[in-house]
Parts: C-alpha cells; structure tokens; sequence
C-alpha cells in the first residue's frame, strides 16, 4: 500500500477511538467468524508462481502445458478465492522481481521458443503475449506520462503492439484461458481503446466465466478519471456487476473490487471519497470466506478496509484473528501492520 498507508495513519489514527459503527450494532448485519486465520498468503501465492518460472526456465513446457490445461478445465481456486490460473501466468509474464535487460530478454527468449515449438499453443501465445506487456511497462515506467522519455514511449508503444497481435491470434486457437481476457482488457487499457470496443471485450470475458474476479478490477481500472471514465463510473460499475451475477457470488465481486480500487486512493479517505458502501464490502469479504475458505491474505485486506470504514469492532476481531500473519502486500511492511494493531486495540 506504500504511499497510501502513510497517508492512512497520518489521517485517521485518533478517529476510531470515537467511531459509532460497531459490528453487530447494526440490523441484519452478518456476524464475523472468529476462526484464527489459515489458508494462503501472498508469499503462498508467490511461491505457486515462482514454481511456474522454474519451469519455464528449464523449458519444460509439457508440463506448463499440463497444468495451465488442468486449472483452466477445473477451474481451480486457492483456498480464500484467488484463481489458480491467476497465478500461473503470473509467474511467466515475468522475470524475478527487480530483473535487468539481461534476465528480461533470456526470459522473453524462452517464451518465444514455445510460442514457436508449439505455434498452436493457447497457453503459450498467452504467456508470450502477457509476458510483452510487462516489458512494455518496463519501458514506459510508472510516473506521469509527461516525464515519460520519447524512448520509453516508443518501446512502450512497440511492445503493447506486439503483445495485441499475440493475444488476438489466441481466440483462433481454440478457447482462451479466461486469464487472456483480462490481459486484454490491460492492453486496451493503456491502448486507450474506445468504450464500444472494450465493452465487447468486457463481455466475452463476461460469457467465458462471470464469476473470474479479475475482468471486474480491470473494467473498474478502465473506469477510473485517470484512464478513461468518468467520476462516479467505476461505483456504478461494481454495484451492476454485484447485482448481474447476483447473491453471495455478486456480493464477492462488489467486495474484490472494492478492495482493489481503495489502492489508486489515500486509504482512510476511501470511503469519504469513493461512492462505496463498506456494509456490502463487509458482507463480500464475509460471504467469500463462506464460499471459499479463509485466507491470511483476505482477511489482511478485509482488516484494513474496516479500519478506513472506522469499523472499530470489526477491524479488532480481524485482528485477533489475524495474530501476526501479516501480509505484505497489504500492508507494505510490518511496522505499519503493528502500529495500526496497537491502535486498533488501544
């Protein structure tokens, strides 16, 4: 969460303490298990990946073939949610973290010689493709687009290129994995693709698996003022898409979107800035572990909204809860983590 926490603590670490809304005050409000945490973590999800890049590095592409053809048929989850296939092209559409051009290019190397071993391959065309993306970004960087080098903005442009004509020539394949989908909705993204175009995307993703969390965050990107919506588009998005798949499916999607989106804003100004209601994130997070599990990672998350909600109760049953399993990629580092735990239970 990095800037966005500091951002959080230095804003509301005096105001839980007379918040009003406790958990369980509220009518009809769902109760919170009070389970010590289990399931995955990020770094579990990590290490699913890295085992996938081992691979790849020894180029043992029948068994890449095998696996990605098995998760995509059964549709495979972690415990918690996450889909599996997820975090499989996760683990090919990039090197190591903090790689050089050196390890970029024997990585995309790789890819490229089972793009053509097996020029047939959804699997690989997908990977390749995604993989192109990442390099595309790589190039162009993440500041402002005006401090953005010529350079960078032709490889970006370049690469982006490449990665459009590999992803497309998936869907002659056969049936792309639902992974391919969002990928594509990234490239259109920074594509700057036109509504018409990327809602005929958005929906054949929509008919290929409704319930694949990750076409809903990319569509609520595409929204955001910053890219190519307008103020307001992107709530109204989540709030549609929870009431098109419907029950406790639909209230998982309204919470997972919510959850992604509070990191493009300060975290305690979440729910004062963004038009999201933390009651239904609430019943999401809840109503995920019901269908899938718990998850050491989702319940991090599920701890830190209720603390920008000022859901003083809530945030300290997900805390005893938690213990210390805190989650990286939540929290940025564990300082954070423990001092929002000691003021939650001051």
């Amino acid at each position: 969460m990095n800037w966005a926490l500091r951002a959080f603590f230095a804003l509301i670490l005096s105001a839980l303490a007379g918040c009003s809304t406790r958990a369980g005050k509220l009518p009809g409000r769902s109760p919170l298990s009070l389970a010590p945490a289990t399931g995955p973590d990020s770094q579990d999800f990590e290490r699913f990946s890295g085992e996938m890049r081992e691979h790849l590095k020894t180029e043992d592409f029948d068994f890449l073939e095998r696996t990605a053809a098995e998760l995509s048929r059964r549709k495979e989850r972690f415990q918690g949610g996450e889909w599996k296939i997820t975090r499989f092209f996760n683990g090919l559409e990039k090197p190591a973290k903090d790689s050089d051009e050196a390890t970029w290019k024997g990585h995309l190397a790789r890819l490229e010689s089972w793009s053509k071993r097996r020029p047939e391959s959804i699997t690989a065309a997908t990977a390749f493709g995604s993989a192109l993306i990442a390099y595309g970004w790589e190039a162009r960087g993440t500041s402002y687009a005006d401090s953005v080098s010529e350079e960078g903005w032709r490889s970006f442009s370049e690469r982006l290129g490449r990665a459009e004509r590999l992803l497309a020539r998936v869907k002659g394949l056969g049936t792309p994995s639902i992974y391919c989908y969002s990928r594509m909705q990234d490239l259109a993204c920074a594509q700057g693709w036109d509504r018409q175009r990327y809602e005929q995307l958005f929906e054949e993703g929509f008919r290929a698996e409704p319930k694949y969390l990750g076409i809903y965050t990319r569509k609520a990107t595409y929204l955001l003022p910053r890219w190519h919506g307008k103020p307001g588009e992107w709530e109204k998005f989540a709030d549609a898409a929870a009431d098109r798949v419907g029950g406790k499916e639909g209230a998982v999607i309204y919470a997972h979107i919510a959850w992604r989106m509070s990191e493009y804003f300060e975290i305690g100004k979440f729910f004062t800035e963004a038009r999201v209601s933390w009651e239904k994130v609430r019943q999401g997070f809840i109503h995920r572990e019901e269908l899938y599990g718990p998850s050491v990672r989702d319940l991090n998350a599920f701890c830190l909204l209720a603390g920008a909600a000022r859901d003083g109760e809530t945030a300290r049953i997900l805390f005893s809860r938690i213990g210390d399993k805190w989650d990286p990629d939540v929290w940025d580092n564990k300082a954070y983590f423990d001092s929002f735990k000691a003021w939650v239970f001051q």
